[in-house]
């Protein structure tokens, strides 16, 4: 089921004319509404977004995979396409974007590389603590130079027990 992230200023002219191509002829969409907080963080650099869900009778073209979009490429394709018609969109909602705390899918990825729930609790509770003042850049890269070190030591035992085990 794809999904268009855009921001709400452009709300209107979406539902009256659909979704337009970029530059190239391409239209952005993504296919897990858990990845949209972090595309809107992330890569558009938006406080607030509209999620719009595209029936699939409005997509025309294959999916192609993006690939170019970090942790979130799985999840995200382009559709060469020149518009998606007006008819065939859903307004989802407008939603703001999470900075202070983790989503889901900031635990499903952190969990993916190793992190424990509690590391990314910490991780955030840092930026939380950098982005109000209360600590200064270098504290902050100093804490998460902690998690990191006791991440990479949990990962050191599941290792050695690994190879134990052989």
């Amino acid at each position: 089921m794809p999904f268009h992230l855009s921001h709400p200023d452009e709300r209107d002219a979406i539902i009256s004319n659909g979704i337009e191509a970029d530059a190239e002829g391409y239209i952005d969409v993504f296919t897990d509404n858990m990845v949209a907080n972090t595309i809107a963080r992330d890569q558009l650099f938006l406080d607030r977004y509209d999620v719009f869900w595209i029936t699939p009778t409005g997509i025309t073209a294959e999916l192609e995979p993006n690939l170019e979009c970090g942790i979130t490429s799985p999840y995200q394709f382009r559709i060469r396409q020149s518009r998606v018609a007006e008819q065939f969109l859903r307004l989802m909602g407008e939603h703001e974007v999470v900075f202070d705390r983790p989503t889901a899918w900031d635990y499903f990825y952190w969990k993916r590389v190793g992190f424990l729930n509690e590391d990314v609790n910490d991780q955030f509770r840092i930026l939380r603590d950098f982005r109000a003042n209360r600590i200064s850049a270098e504290q902050a890269n100093a804490h998460f130079a902690e998690i990191t070190k006791r991440v990479n030591a949990r990962l050191q035992v599941r290792r050695r027990v690994k190879l134990s085990r052989k």
